[in-house]
């Protein structure tokens, strides 16, 4: 696989949630990216983990604002179980 650097994945990801999953990991080049919000209670600005189903690499992306509606991770043990059940992915912070 080859490295690709912060900015590199900033530039490849779309401006809309809905498009994540017909767009490419910019690192195995393979299509549909996932992606959950995480945040903490009563706030519209937490982090958002981007990442490719098929190679496991990713992105966390910080001050990010959550759309209403999202589905957002509060709890500490729900995050942690997020990482816990995505235990693959080789994050860039």
């Amino acid at each position: 696989m080859k490295e690709v650097t912060y900015l590199e994945w900033l530039k490849q990801l779309p401006k809309c949630d809905n498009l994540y999953s017909s767009s490419c990991c910019p690192v195995c080049n393979c299509k549909g990216l996932s992606y959950q919000y995480m945040g903490f209670n009563d706030k519209d600005i937490g982090w958002k983990i981007v990442w490719c189903e098929s190679c496991g690499s990713g992105i966390k992306i910080s001050r990010t604002k959550i759309p209403s509606g999202a589905n957002v991770l509060i709890e500490d043990k729900q995050q942690e179980a997020f990482f816990v059940a995505h235990s693959n992915l080789n994050l860039i912070l």
